[in-house]
């Protein structure tokens, strides 16, 4: 029920517009809004049903006194079961994702483990490890590691967690680096990780 209103809403306001524009496009005036036909008289009522919505939260965030950010508000009311039901099913969700691996060896469940591995790989056998493709790789193969730990990452929140507090970025930010020297400096590894495994989950 809510997907369907909120897409008779958005076409209201676009063809409330589209109105607006061609008509300020030929003459130069701003159309009146006389709802003569059967469909003007619903988009009228579901825009009278928009703006009650809109202030019935205006007033509810006055008597709470919570903050309010311009855009970030929802014209979709939920009701307080279902809410609870989504906060229940996404709290199972991340304990079990707690003891996703724990039943797999720390030599391959540990970042720092698994970076050593290629790390060895890459000083020692610089030309089959060149040749692998391994760096290209890399984002791959800690992906499922960095997903389980981002699982509750929630850019779009006013307080999230920063990229730079989790644990992935703090142990894999000097993968290559060898006595203080990176003998691949072109290699961003950092940033390929976030586009191919961070960026995904925006989208």
């Amino acid at each position: 029920m809510i997907v369907s209103r909120r897409q008779e809403d958005f076409k209201d306001q676009c063809t409330e517009y589209s109105i607006t524009k061609a008509t300020a496009f030929v003459n130069g005036t701003l159309p009146t809004n006389d709802f003569r036909t059967p469909l003007d008289q619903k988009r009228q009522r579901r825009a009278t049903e928009r703006e009650a919505r809109r202030l019935r939260r205006r007033k509810d965030r006055e008597q709470t006194s919570a903050q309010h950010f311009d855009g970030m508000s929802t014209d979709d009311e939920e009701n307080q079961s279902d809410i609870n039901l989504f906060l229940k099913t996404k709290q199972e969700i991340l304990n079990e994702a707690e003891h996703l691996f724990d039943d797999v060896s720390d030599e391959f469940s540990q970042y720092k483990n698994v970076k050593l591995i290629f790390e060895q790989w890459k000083y020692q056998q610089n030309e089959t490890y060149t040749d692998a493709f391994i760096e290209i790789c890399l984002p791959k193969v800690f992906s499922p590691l960095i997903r389980r730990e981002i699982l509750d990452w929630k850019p779009f929140e006013v307080t999230f967690r920063a990229i730079e507090d989790y644990q992935w970025y703090q142990d894999l930010l000097f993968y290559g680096v060898k006595n203080g020297y990176n003998a691949d400096e072109n290699f961003q590894f950092i940033p390929l990780t976030i586009e191919k495994v961070m960026l995904p989950k925006l989208t």
